[in-house]
């Protein structure tokens, strides 16, 4: 459950920062939130899932998402498809 408590804290801190987010360089790309700040920015799905993974293990407390005002926040077990492309 502790890392229960670490995701639902890690999605608090990322929506909290969203706004700055939106308004900056990362706008419209995919990053990976981990400890209160963006560890990682990605054109893709996929590529941020992959890199926050790799980086943090799986099942760890990261989210992935896409730096949008309406974009649902994807977190845990969600695995983006390696042929998943962002259109600008």
């Amino acid at each position: 459950m502790a890392n229960d408590e670490a995701l639902v804290a890690e999605v608090a801190r990322y929506r909290a920062l969203l706004p700055e987010l939106l308004s900056g360089d990362s706008a419209g790309r995919w990053v990976v939130f981990k400890d209160g700040a963006v560890q990682s920015v990605h054109e893709g799905g996929y590529e941020a899932w992959r890199n926050g993974t790799r980086r943090f293990g799986m099942g760890a407390p990261f989210v992935v998402s896409r730096v949008e005002a309406r974009e649902p926040i994807r977190v845990g077990r969600w695995r983006p498809s390696p042929s998943e492309t962002i259109f600008a």
